[in-house]
């Protein structure tokens, strides 16, 4: 006998779903109310595109097969949000690290090496991650008998 699927509801859910499809709608409308050509454009998605299906979407699946295999199951979860939150602060900080964007010209516009800063926030990151571990360990063995 098979469990009922379970439906997604609730005002929390939808609230979600609104509050979604409005950030995206102003951020398609934003997006393209400063393209200046459209070809480009076009270019630019099509390769962000090609770029996540053919590095970013594979390069995700074998990582998580090798934490499947590599990583307790119990430990698993935590190894994954550290490396949800790396890549997020990377795909933030690796625009103004690696100065796209800038006018070469100006040397004002990007002024701070952005490495240090990027290094510190990942490593910051992942010792807080290691603390509330250790936390949860610590409380899970002061718990048991």
């Amino acid at each position: 006998m098979s469990r009922p699927r379970a439906t997604p509801g609730g005002a929390l859910f939808w609230s979600g779903v609104v509050a979604g499809w409005g950030l995206i709608t102003a951020g398609v409308a934003g997006g393209l109310a400063n393209v200046t050509s459209v070809p480009h454009w076009l270019a630019w998605l099509a390769g962000a595109l090609l770029v996540h299906d053919l590095v970013v979407a594979p390069f995700a699946a074998g990582l998580g097969g090798i934490l499947r295999v590599a990583v307790p199951g119990w430990f698993r979860a935590y190894v994954q949000g550290a490396l949800v939150f790396t890549a997020i602060v990377l795909a933030v900080a690796l625009p103004v690290a690696l100065r796209l964007g800038g006018d070469p010209r100006n040397s004002s516009e990007l002024p701070v090496d952005a490495w240090g800063g990027v290094v510190v926030v990942v490593l910051e990151s992942l010792l807080v991650w290691g603390l509330i571990r250790s936390l949860r360990a610590l409380r899970r063995t002061l718990r048991s008998p």
